[in-house]
């Protein structure tokens, strides 16, 4: 699913959610702590700015006034980059699986 939001291009507000139940399924708290912050910024400024009140538009000239719409989706890819690339690092030299399962109290005394 990360690789996917790496090289998808035109993403949009509606997948923003998609993400958030994978990190919460693979126990990824500081990855979805940062993609939370910068998903945030990127919906406020894509609601705000062009959505429910277009400021951008009336602030600025079209060119600029698009170019920062589509510049706040900037910080929650890289989130999803970094986020990717750890993964996989981790996938690849630790021999690690890419979900992180509890581990039972039973297995952890013995």
């Amino acid at each position: 699913m990360l690789a996917i939001f790496t090289v998808m291009l035109g993403i949009g507000i509606q997948w923003l959610i998609w993400p958030l139940a994978f990190a919460i399924v693979a126990r990824e708290e500081r990855w979805l702590k940062w993609y939370t912050i910068t998903g945030t910024l990127m919906m406020f400024v894509h609601l705000y700015g062009l959505h429910l009140y277009p400021w951008a538009n009336q602030l600025f000239e079209p060119q600029i006034a698009t170019a920062i719409i589509r510049s706040s989706a900037l910080p929650a890819w890289i989130v999803v980059l970094l986020w990717t690339f750890r993964r996989l690092q981790r996938a690849r030299l630790d021999d690690q699986p890419l979900v992180n399962s509890p581990t039972p109290a039973a297995e952890k005394s013995g």
